[in-house]
């Protein structure tokens, strides 16, 4: 048989004209200036999309490298085309890493030279661009603070990458336990329907055990400057010493208060500026001496000061403390707390996700530490393959939008065509119960609009005209950085358009709930919850005591920002 070769396709109308709006084109073309392309004028189309792996990738061709460990260069170029593991191999993979992490203790000691990485959040190519760029764990060793799921798309492939390079460098490559690797957070935010969408809950309560079993702190050493301390949020009132970490039970579900939480949520407060209205009535001598007080950003743990990080610092002859746990516009931030007589800062927040959630415009960093001062490094993000939300597919997520409009067809025709003279009380009734049922039946759309409304009020010129758009997207987007409330928890379950509003599992979720409503209830009713097991004297008296330094700490409320 004769091949026809087929004539070139030709180019886009967008590739040849210089204007972007579609009208201006459908005027140049009206005119015979240009032809209509076969194809459609997308202005940023890619020339070159990867296919996406179909097949599964199995246990043996996973741990087919040296000595029966995972075949790195083969996993990373599955996971890049969205490729999946079988879940023998998941399952495998997760099982030698949690055993491993068991292993190592609550406060690791790593030896510079070190990278460390903050927050990840799901971005895997962005993760992938930054390691391809320092090299295999043999040439640098990784520290990373936490965050590796939920907001991003590609948590699973974040874990599976991470993981299999942890079982072939296990002294290499180090990773600590961040706020969002906890079953609250996992059901409340994203990986929860990304595992169950990609895999099955078989995989995903394997995660989660393997989050409970997580380091949560590392103790950098051999640095000129001193000795330098890594965990995700930061200290609390109850972690006075290096001790005090290694004594958390860490293998359990982060509770809503404590050491343990206060190591993945604290937050340092914000520097003193006489002209923001944070710090208005507060001199700078007051806020200096501020220790602890209330994270009214995070409805959880605390903020941290000079008056305890100071202090803590010096008793554990530490230089400084590396945390992420906070977006930053240029992917770093150096909390001086107004100090010119250090060579370090008292505190780094490092975060490692540039243009967070594909709205913040911000750019990631890295931290080198090696025996010479520390090395601040800067990236941008990289092109990653779309993902509806929610990871529908086309069809579901299409179906809401026409059953809305046939229900809206439907309901003005019912409603018109009655003789609004003759209607009775009953009839009144039936037309307010059917529109209660439409917008039931609205809900899921009405809540992927409120999105879509957000992301425009981002890139919207009008809105907040004298901020940038890191600060847009930051305001529209603090509720989701906050510790779920039950207010939040409530919203969720009832407007919740998959996994969670089928009831397949909220389990942490419903336990927060019902928890919170427990306390609230005991607390207006003024009665203290009893215990069934005998408490001891020295243990109740160490408990009273931690509390009332707690409440102690609570009494400072910085003033709320307008």
């Amino acid at each position: 048989m004769q091949k026809i070769k087929l004539p070139p396709r030709p180019e886009s109308v967008c590739s040849s004209t210089p204007c972007k709006s579609i009208s201006q084109i459908r005027h140049l073309i009206k005119e015979g200036k240009y032809e209509i392309s076969p194809h459609p004028p997308f202005e940023n189309r890619l020339e070159n999309v990867i296919m996406p792996e179909d097949r599964y990738l199995p246990m043996n061709m996973l741990f087919s490298g040296k000595n029966h460990l995972p075949n790195l260069p083969l996993l990373r170029q599955h996971l890049i085309r969205q490729g999946k593991l079988t879940q023998e191999a998941a399952i495998a993979l997760i099982k030698q890493a949690r055993d491993i992490f068991k292993k190592e203790a609550n406060l690791l000691t790593v030896y510079a030279p070190v990278v460390i990485l903050g927050d990840i959040h799901g971005q895997f190519y962005d993760m992938l661009n930054v390691m391809d760029m320092l090299g295999s764990p043999n040439k640098t060793q990784y520290l990373f603070l936490g965050d590796y799921v939920d907001r991003g798309d590609y948590s699973a492939e974040v874990l599976f990458y991470l993981l299999a390079h942890k079982i072939c460098y296990p002294e290499r490559v180090f990773m600590l336990r961040g706020n969002h690797e906890t079953r609250l957070m996992c059901e409340y935010m994203t990986f929860l329907l990304e595992c169950n969408n990609k895999y099955n809950m078989k995989i995903y309560n394997e995660f989660l055990t393997l989050f409970d079993s997580l380091p949560l702190s590392a103790l950098i050493e051999g640095n000129i400057n001193g000795r330098v301390l890594c965990m995700h949020g930061g200290i609390g009132p109850d972690i006075n010493t290096l001790t005090d970490i290694n004594n958390i039970n860490r293998f359990m579900e982060p509770p809503g208060q404590g050491p343990l939480t206060d190591l993945l949520w604290s937050d340092p407060i914000n520097e003193w500026d006489p002209d923001d209205p944070e710090w208005e009535g507060i001199s700078r001598y007051e806020w200096s001496k501020i220790t602890f007080c209330e994270n009214t950003m995070r409805h959880t743990s605390y903020f941290y000061g000079r008056g305890a990080l100071e202090p803590f610092l010096q008793r554990n002859n530490l230089a400084s403390i590396v945390r992420g746990h906070q977006v930053q516009d240029d992917g770093y931030f150096e909390h001086t707390f107004l100090t010119i007589d250090r060579p370090l800062p008292l505190c780094f927040t490092i975060f490692s996700a540039p243009n967070y959630c594909d709205q913040y415009n911000n750019q990631g960093a890295l931290l080198s530490i090696s025996n010479s001062p520390f090395d601040i490094k800067t990236f941008l993000w990289k092109d990653h393959p779309f993902q509806l939300p929610e990871f529908q597919d086309g069809f579901s997520f299409s179906l809401p939008y026409l059953l809305e409009h046939c229900v809206r067809i439907l309901q003005d025709l019912v409603i018109s065509i009655k003789d609004k003279k003759q209607q009775t009380i009953e009839d009144v009734a039936a037309d307010a119960r059917l529109k209660q049922k439409t917008q039931q039946l609205f809900a899921k759309s009405q809540k992927i609009r409120e999105n879509q409304e957000k992301y425009r009020a981002i890139l919207s010129n009008s809105y907040h005209k004298n901020m940038t758009k890191f600060e847009k997207a930051l305001q529209l987007d603090k509720q989701n950085e906050q510790f779920p409330t039950p207010e939040m928890i409530a919203s969720k379950q009832s407007n919740h358009t998959g996994l969670l509003r089928r009831g397949a599992s909220s389990p942490a979720l419903l336990q927060r709930l019902q928890h919170d409503q427990s306390f609230l209830l005991d607390h207006s009713s003024k009665k203290i919850p009893v215990s069934n097991q005998p408490v001891s004297s020295s243990s109740h008296q160490q408990s009273n005591l931690s509390q009332m330094k707690r409440q102690s700490s609570k009494t400072f409320k910085p003033h709320q920002k307008k």
